[in-house]
């Protein structure tokens, strides 16, 4: 579950527990990705057991993962932290009160 931009923005301090639980699952998605398309495209062009194909999958999916984890995750953190306020509304209430 990924917390809301203001939850966000009042702790700052929880952007140090945040980056590795983004890396992780970014780390997590890769190695499941990486052992699907192995074991899909294994399956059907080589005469590799499912068992290898899983294996070398999720090596390698975790391994791509681990690269790009963490560069993720610090743009991620960056966004979350620094995000766009949102834009107060045309026709605030002091408007309506001053006419």
């Amino acid at each position: 579950m990924i917390p809301s931009r203001d939850w966000v923005r009042r702790h700052r301090w929880a952007l140090i527990f945040l980056f590795p639980y983004y890396a992780l699952a970014v780390i997590l998605a890769a190695a499941l990705v990486g052992a699907i398309g192995h074991v899909v495209i294994g399956l059907i062009f080589t005469d590799r057991t499912f068992a290898f194909l899983l294996r070398k999958g999720l090596y390698n999916g975790g391994f791509y993962g681990m690269i790009w984890s963490f560069g993720i995750s610090f743009v991620i953190c960056v966004v979350q932290a620094h995000g766009r306020p949102e834009e107060p509304s045309p026709v605030s209430k002091t408007d309506q009160d001053v006419y």
